[in-house]
């Protein structure tokens, strides 16, 4: 993953994009905690207030690595702060939007599908680097249950009345 910064940058988007989201709903609820609206308990917003920053701003460490294009830094600050502007400005609009997508099916699928691209991304950087057999088995793992996650959130969805 080292020779690579969009691969790398990719997998620490995964933990910004979640811290951020967390840091975001936390600051909006403490935000409204302030003004008088006590529907989320304190404790709640205040945890995720520690393990979004922690969650979502550790990775930035490992942008300053010299070896790291100059680019690199400036992309992560710009997916982190992005998710975050969004997620507290904006959560509720999001959230409303996003309503019908949010169910177990469609949440299987989504991560099947990338547990399996992660398998043959992986798998396929070992081929590259002359690992055939470990590559094989990867992408033969990660792919099986990825498909196999899949699948159970794609007919789960077909048997409902949501399609």
């Amino acid at each position: 993953m080292e020779d690579n910064p969009l691969l790398l940058l990719a997998f620490l988007s995964l933990f910004h994009v979640f811290g951020a989201i967390a840091l975001g709903y936390a600051v909006r609820v403490l935000w409204k905690r302030l003004r008088g609206d006590d529907t989320v308990p304190a404790f709640t917003a205040i945890f995720l207030l520690v393990w979004g920053s922690m969650f979502g701003c550790i990775p930035f460490t490992f942008g300053m690595d010299p070896a790291l294009p100059v680019w690199f830094p400036m992309a992560q600050i710009s997916i982190w702060g992005t998710t975050f502007i969004l997620s507290a400005f904006f959560g509720q609009t999001i959230m409303r939007w996003a309503k019908p997508l949010l169910n177990a099916q469609v949440i299987l699928m989504v991560m099947g599908g990338i547990f399996m691209l992660a398998g043959i991304g992986a798998g396929r950087a070992m081929w590259l680097a002359g690992d055939d057999f470990q590559a094989m088995i990867f992408v033969l793992v990660f792919g099986a249950i990825g498909a196999l996650i899949f699948a159970l959130g794609l007919v789960g969805l077909l048997r409902s009345n949501r399609v």
